[in-house]
C-alpha cells in the first residue's frame, strides 16, 4: 500500500483514512492483547495444581477401575 501511495496510485484522502484505520486496528488489537496479560499470582498456581492433581487422581482411579474389570472378565 506504502509504495502504491509512493507512485501516486492512492490518493493522499484515501490514504489518510486507510492509515487512520489501521492506528485503530492497532489500538484495538493492543488493548486485547494487553487484557489477555495476566500477572501470576501463587494463588493462581496453587488452584491450577489442585485442578491438575484432582485430573490425575481420576485418571488413577479409572484406569484402576478398568484393570479390576478386565481382569473380573
Amino acid at each position: 500500500m506504502y509504495e502504491d501511495k509512493l507512485d501516486g496510485k492512492v490518493d493522499e484522502q484515501f490514504w489518510a483514512r486507510k492509515i487512520n484505520e489501521w492506528r485503530e486496528q492497532e489500538r484495538a488489537l493492543e488493548a486485547q492483547l494487553s487484557a489477555l496479560s495476566k500477572q501470576v499470582t501463587a494463588e493462581g498456581v496453587l488452584t491450577v495444581q489442585r485442578v491438575f492433581d484432582s485430573r490425575t487422581r481420576l485418571i488413577f482411579f479409572t484406569l484402576r477401575e478398568i484393570q479390576r474389570n478386565a481382569a473380573n472378565c
